[in-house]
């Protein structure tokens, strides 16, 4: 006659294996619950997109998602000049938010943009299949360079059918879109000079 002891050992450690991948089960569906939950909260957001200064693409673009809401957009544009640079930031006031630092070289050297490091490539960016046009309740230069009606259009055009600013202006309709001029160098035709539009959801 077999020991009962050596039949109910095993059925006791398959008894403890279920319970624990039963646990884990559940805290790693919790976990995921969780941070879906979380992004999902994120509803006051900040959009950049660049284009190239001198043909007027639009090349690529920055989200920002913060988790806490705030009844005004205030953007704190400051720009400190050294002998050899220009050191622009641009701040989300409310939310104390760094959404820009560039720098701008005078000796040579040429100067780059430090924030945001993780601009999204344009492919990247859904497209609506709509034709229609929808347009912004006009723009503002912030570093007070001359863009004309003509210029901006050409430019809002290669943007009015992207899904997110399609999104931001349904949610903020009678939004102006701010815009900044950043140039690498004193060189304000160089290749790598931008235009950067900044929309609020």
């Amino acid at each position: 006659m077999k020991n009962p002891l050596t039949l109910t050992f095993p059925l006791y450690k398959r008894t403890i294996l279920i319970f624990a991948s039963l646990f884990l089960t559940i805290t790693l569906t919790s976990a995921c619950y969780c941070e879906d939950e979380e992004r999902k909260s994120a509803e006051n957001n900040v959009l950049l997109l660049r284009f190239n200064k001198n043909n007027g693409e639009f090349t690529s673009g920055k989200e920002y998602s913060f988790f806490n809401d705030t009844e005004t957009f205030t953007m704190n544009l400051n720009q400190v000049k050294l002998n050899d640079k220009t050191t622009t930031t641009l701040h989300y006031t409310e939310m104390n938010a760094l959404l820009l630092k560039s720098e701008t070289f005078y000796d040579g050297a040429s100067g780059n943009i430090l924030i945001p490091e993780d601009f999204r490539d344009e492919t990247t960016f859904m497209r609506t299949e709509t034709t229609d046009l929808i347009s912004s309740k006009g723009y503002k230069v912030l570093t007070g360079e001359d863009l004309t009606i003509t210029e901006f259009n050409e430019m809002w055009l290669k943007i009015q059918n992207l899904s997110k600013v399609r999104a931001y202006l349904k949610t903020n309709p009678d939004q102006e879109i701010n815009i900044i001029s950043y140039h690498p160098t004193i060189d304000t035709k160089s290749d790598s000079s931008q235009w950067i539009f900044v929309l609020k959801n």
